[in-house]
This record gives C-alpha cells, structure tokens and sequence, in this order.
C-alpha cells in the first residue's frame, strides 16, 4: 500500500502543475476579456481597416458575413465578434468584395474605447468633454445620430430622436441633446467628407 503511495507522489505533482498552468491561462483569458477593444479611426481593436476584408477574415476565425442597413438601403458586410463588442465591416452596393476594404464600420456593444479613452456606449456629456459639442446632426432616420469636428470620421447614434429634442436638421446646434444621452451605435466612415471647416 505505501509502496504504490510513494509511487503516485510524482503523478500528483504533474496534476498539480497541470491545474496550475490550466488556472494561469484561464486568468490570462479573463484578462484579455476585461481589456476593452481600442478603436480609432484607422483600426478597431488588431483590424486595420484600410486592409481587406479578405486579409481580416483570415484573422478571425468567428468573421461571418452580414448586412448593414444605412439610410433607405442594406450594405453586404463582414461581421466580427468580440466580448460585449460586434463590429461590422460593410461596402456600398449589393455585393459583397472582400478583396476590397470597407467603407463603413460600425460597432455596438460597450466593449471597446475611443480615443481619450472614451467608453464606446458613453453619454453625451463625456463624448462632448472629450471632444468638444461642435459638429452636425440629423434626426430624419429616427434616432439622432451626430459628428463630431473634435473626432473626424466618426458617427455617434444615440438614443434620443426627434420627440426628445427637435429636429437637428435645420442647424448645427447640438445643444440639445441631453447630458445623459447615450451612445447605441457607433459608425466610423472611411473618407468621410469634412463637416467643420
């Protein structure tokens, strides 16, 4: 009975560093879950997104095919998941060429963080903090949607519309947009023509 105690000492061992290893690379996991996803305006997260959409599949194993609607028509796009964050890729027109890049992103989900640090699903009042109120708006799709002059690029849907606070068509006054509206969707638009000047 000793005999075969002392012979199953070196197994435990092995068990032990087995579990060890299995707890740090479960650690490691939950940690690069916890990192937020970096967006800028010319990568989101390890997508460079001038590159094509071939290139970036290749680097997702999870990349599935999709649309987008934008405005009165549907965009065929690529679609790739993070935790808390879905970020899509998508082109002008009917079909689908990914050995092009694409000319819209968009990205829902509170997964990621804009430049300055700015949470993806942030209120208004932290986006305009961090850049600035100036810029033009619309509400004529339903909810508002807005660019910023302190962030080029990028379009911010939140969730407010025209009941909550007017039309914004008819001037470049953002003003009213309450402090506590929030972020649902962010769009990042590839030569996006400029709105201040």
């Amino acid at each position: 009975m000793s005999h075969n105690l002392r012979r199953s000492w070196p197994d435990r061992a092995k068990v032990r560093v087995a579990v060890f290893v299995a707890c740090a690379f479960v650690a490691a996991c939950a940690l690069q879950r916890l990192e937020a996803v970096r967006v800028t305006k010319d990568s989101i997260g390890g997508l460079q997104l001038e590159r094509p959409l071939s290139d970036l599949k290749t680097l997702a194993q999870n990349a599935k095919d999709t649309s987008v609607a934008r405005l009165d028509s549907t965009w065929p796009g690529v679609a790739f998941h993070y935790p808390d964050l879905t970020v899509v890729g998508a082109q002008r027109g009917n079909t689908l060429d990914v050995s092009k890049p694409a000319d819209l992103w968009t990205l829902t989900g509170c997964g990621g963080r804009l430049p300055k640090d700015v949470p993806l699903c942030a209120n208004w009042q932290e986006l305009t903090r961090a850049f600035g109120g100036a810029g033009v708006g619309s509400t004529k799709s339903g909810p508002a949607v807005v660019r910023l002059c302190g962030l080029p690029g990028f379009e911010f849907q939140l969730d407010v519309n025209e009941a909550t606070v007017g039309s914004l068509d008819a001037s470049r006054d953002l003003s009213r947009v309450p402090g506590s509206a929030r972020i649902t969707k962010v769009m990042i638009l590839r030569n996006a023509p400029p709105d201040c000047g």
